[in-house]
């Protein structure tokens, strides 16, 4: 973590990518102290949670945290009892934990874009204390309530349909498989919305609106692609125009490098 922070050290800007990785020890019938890693009722093994740092080009610097933990299989819950517990109860605690992580292991000084995928989309994420100069960057998986009386814009999609196309951007889309590299045209809309704060997940000390810009990046109608890009991206830096939208999807695209 210490020569990560150097090399972090050498650049004006920094990205923090968290995810987390399955170790499967399902056939070590003998170990001790694993926890179930899927719906498999026989899965065993451990999960760990990991936050990566990289330049704005998207080569490796080092690792500035990382949580490894076994599943409890006798704490599992019904779906709607998880969802009333606060965040600091639940496993979804560990991207704040990545988000303390990618701060104390970076200098004060040092401007960190903190990134995630759907399974970040958290509002306590997005409320938790940050320093002036750490921003976030999730994909969103969940079509939020909006603040406000509007009730044309009351969540999410509903800003984003109405929002002007500022632009479009050519993203190249390595090869997946049997699909070969192609190059996905994508049309951008951007909008700045404050997000209503649920009723269920969120700690007290931090329920509360916050505001945030959104990016909405698409293949064009009547792509024949059979599987067409579609991100709509959360951030919470201010963005402006079209540049500032492109700067962010190019910086999502880095994410896969963990």
């Amino acid at each position: 973590i210490r020569r990560t922070k150097e090399r972090c050290e050498q650049y004006d800007r920094v990205l923090a990518v968290q995810d987390t990785t399955v170790l499967d020890y399902s056939t070590h019938k003998s170990t001790r102290g694993l926890g179930p890693v899927s719906t498999n009722e026989h899965s065993s093994g451990l999960l760990m949670h990991s936050v990566v740092t990289f330049d704005m080009e998207g080569t490796p610097l080092g690792i500035l945290g990382q949580q490894i933990w076994a599943r409890d299989a006798s704490s599992r819950g019904s779906r709607e009892e998880l969802r009333k517990l606060p965040v600091s109860e639940k496993e979804s605690n560990k991207w704040l934990v990545g988000l303390s992580q990618a701060q104390e292991g970076t200098s004060e000084d040092q401007h960190v874009l903190v990134v995630g995928d759907r399974e970040s989309d958290i509002y306590a994420l997005f409320v938790a204390s940050r320093r002036p100069n750490v921003e976030l960057l999730v994909r969103v998986a969940h079509n939020r309530a909006l603040a406000g009386e509007d009730e044309e814009q009351s969540y999410i999609f509903d800003a984003l349909e109405r929002a002007d196309v500022v632009g479009e951007y050519a993203l190249e889309v390595p090869r997946q498989g049997t699909r070969p590299q192609r190059t996905a045209n994508l049309e951008v809309r951007i909008a700045r919305v404050c997000l209503k704060c649920p009723r269920h997940g969120v700690d007290r000390h931090s329920s509360r609106e916050i505001e945030v810009s959104l990016i909405w990046a698409r293949e064009r109608a009547g792509s024949e692609v059979e599987s067409p890009l579609e991100w709509v991206l959360l951030c919470t830096e201010s963005i402006e125009g079209l540049d500032s939208a492109i700067e962010m999807i190019r910086a999502y695209t880095l994410r896969w490098g963990i």
